[in-house]
């Protein structure tokens, strides 16, 4: 009878008789069943954010698109797009205030725009505004903001992307109805028709205009005639033609000891067509100057670092925040150089904490602090302090050392990378040693690196045709050319006789952009009279399972490249399959 159906026993009145139910065997069918449910729903969240997540993945790598995320106004996430515009890392500057780099004029529309709104709907927060890159241009954002929360925090999320400057023919207009603009001096003010003839000008431009190149604009004739070599000449004509072409654009200028910077932007009509352009004049020699002190003093200081076998690291004076430190001082904190991006000294370093505000007033008031002592625990060591000036600020260099290690290098000489003695740069054989720290460190902390080389065309014939001394004399403006292009976290050195070396924390793509800004600043130089010089580069990114010398080999060959195909030329290496 086993595989017989049996009827269900009845009771007296025709229903079903109820068998006592086991409570074990229940609970474990309710709970079998919400974890069935539980399952199901996690399912269908884990497919959601798969979708979201491939949503955010296409945001990110969109290559016109600035994505940020903001947390009291400071940048906490910012994409490769949105890294080229302000011109920087976010390594380099951790967590910075988006309002240190708005045009003066607008950082209290933009301050208003980033406070956040109750119950605003998504994306309802949205604003055109300038913002000045490290390199003083100015570029226009059009921004969007939406409320989010990231790492815990409350935040906004911003995505834009960079517009033309809103400037026209009409504004252009009422702004000189309100004036004279013939009678302001203050103002080195031009303003060209769509083929970049003046058609108005500041009596301030024209006097420094006849000033700089002796003659005085005339309405009518080309400004490109004042020019007194073709040279100069091609580069504002290709000035001209790209701020006609809707481009904002800026060329130096050297005349007479000085430096100017002429600043091309178009105009548009009703209609967003291009009917001229504003050229405005500057003198930054004193800014140039300024900036070439700054940036020679932070790239010793960052050679330095990068060779010197103690601990070392640099600090900002009035906020504490790391800028910049050594492979031995991350050993010696027990970190990577993402982990103490951001951090303060206090928290680096927490035996100093208690003292870290006397260290600084010390070294501040006296330039340099030796030998402080420090105790923690049973751990004993000294630290040596002193005072640099930075991009970012006044910064204070920290050297550590412990006690027996300071006693045993007493009385030792220690020799950093050899210097070139000619260009007072990293020779050869320093730059390979710095190749060899900074592979190691981008093995270890997978960051980017790319090596650039460059040599300059024709060399040999030029040298023989010009002699020895006016070809140093070049090699000397191009070394100092070159170093105004490239970055605090750049590396620059002298690679053999008419070629430099350049090793720089970026991915191939953007070193090659870099490059070839670098390449169009070096034809439009004017380095000898009469006389054009261009220069090959070759470009390469370094890969982890590349060797020094790999890497080294694939820009040599790719710099060979250029030069085959006829000089002036920049050439990136293909990346390994």
């Amino acid at each position: 009878m086993n595989d017989e159906y049996v009827i269900p026993p009845m009771d007296g009145e025709g229903q079903d008789v109820e068998f006592a139910a086991d409570p074990e065997k229940e609970a474990l069918i309710q709970q079998t069943i919400r974890l069935e449910k539980d399952a199901a729903r996690w399912k269908r969240e884990k497919t959601a954010l798969r979708d979201m997540e491939r949503r955010y993945l296409a945001l990110v790598d969109v290559p016109f698109l600035v994505l940020m995320i903001l947390c009291d106004g400071r940048v906490k996430y910012l994409n490769r797009k949105g890294e080229e515009l302000f011109g920087f890392s976010l390594r380099e500057k951790p967590k910075f205030d988006l309002l240190d780099y708005v045009a003066p004029g607008y950082c209290d529309s933009v301050e208003r725009f980033l406070a956040p709104e109750e119950d605003a709907p998504m994306w309802n927060n949205r604003l055109s505004f300038p913002v000045v890159s490290v390199d003083g241009l100015q570029k226009w954002l059009d921004f969007a903001v939406t409320p989010t929360e990231y790492q815990g925090e409350p935040a906004l999320l911003g995505v834009g992307y960079e517009i033309t400057a809103p400037c026209s023919t009409a504004v252009v207009k009422q702004a000189c109805d309100g004036f004279t603009l013939e009678d302001q001096r203050d103002v080195l003010l031009c303003v060209l028709d769509d083929k970049g003839t003046p058609m108005e000008m500041t009596d301030g431009f024209r006097s420094l205009a006849a000033d700089i190149w002796g003659k005085i604009p005339e309405r009518g004739v080309p400004l490109s005639v004042l020019f007194p070599d073709d040279v100069r000449s091609d580069a504002f004509r290709f000035a001209v033609e790209k701020a006609l072409a809707g481009e904002r654009t800026e060329v130096g200028h050297e005349a007479k000891g000085r430096f100017f910077s002429m600043a091309l932007s178009p105009l548009y009509d009703g209609a967003g067509a291009v009917t001229g352009a504003t050229l405005a004049l500057s003198d930054k020699t004193e800014e140039r100057r300024l900036e070439r002190a700054i940036r020679s003093g932070e790239e010793a200081i960052r050679r330095l670092i990068a060779v010197v076998p103690q601990p070392m690291a640099v600090f900002a004076a009035d906020r504490g925040v790391l800028l910049e430190c050594n492979g031995p001082f991350l050993t010696r904190i027990g970190s990577s150089r993402d982990d103490v991006t951001g951090k303060r000294a206090d928290e680096l370093l927490p035996a100093l904490s208690e003292e870290w505000a006397n260290v600084v007033s010390t070294t501040q008031a006296e330039g340099i602090l030796r030998d402080f002592a420090v105790k923690a625990g049973e751990e004993s060591f000294t630290v040596t302090t002193g005072c640099v000036d930075m991009a970012a600020g006044r910064g204070i260099v920290v050297v550590l050392q412990d006690a027996a290690q300071k006693r045993n290098a007493a009385g030792e000489d220690r020799r950093g990378a050899d210097t070139d003695p000619l260009l007072g740069i990293p020779s050869r054989k320093g730059f390979e040693q710095i190749i060899a720290t900074e592979t190691e460190r981008a093995r270890r902390y997978r960051g980017s690196l790319a090596l650039i080389l460059l040599d300059v065309d024709r060399f040999k014939s030029m040298k023989e045709a010009l002699g020895q001394e006016v070809a140093e004399k070049m090699l000397k403006e191009l070394r100092a050319t070159v170093k105004s292009r490239v970055r605090s976290t750049d590396f620059l050195g002298r690679w053999g006789e008419d070629q430099f070396a350049i090793l720089t924390p970026m991915s191939g793509y953007l070193a090659h952009q870099t490059a070839d800004k670098i390449r169009d600043m070096i034809r439009h130089y004017q380095f000898i009279p009469d006389r054009i010089v261009t220069c090959s580069f070759g470009v390469c990114e370094f890969r982890k399972g590349m060797t020094d010398e790999e890497f080294v080999q694939k820009t040599e060959d790719v710099l060979a490249e250029a030069k085959r195909a006829g000089g002036n030329k920049v050439v990136l290496s293909p990346l390994m399959s």
